[in-house]
């Protein structure tokens, strides 16, 4: 896959945290894109959302939640995921 990229459109997407497009995704053809910071044609928008991360006193609640007969790293991963969606 090909990608070209503005590179003011890359410092735009760390600095911009609201509802609207931090930037724009060009399709030129197949696996082919351009990313913009002005929407061309058909461009998609692209936004920036700020991570919704927990504190390690959380992690540890959600450990202490898991059940005790649960060995599976992959069910606490998914448990770390619907907690942080909550915040």
């Amino acid at each position: 896959m090909r990608i070209v990229v503005n590179v003011n459109i890359v410092s735009r997407l760390g600095k911009k945290m609201n509802d609207e497009p931090a930037g724009w995704r060009i399709k030129l053809s197949e696996g082919n894109y351009v990313y913009s910071d002005k929407p061309y044609g058909d461009a998609e928008p692209l936004y920036n959302h700020p991570a919704n991360t927990l504190t390690d006193e959380e992690i540890a609640q959600v450990w202490k939640n898991m059940p005790p007969d649960n060995d599976s790293g992959l069910a606490f991963a998914r448990a770390i995921l619907r907690k942080a969606q909550e915040k």
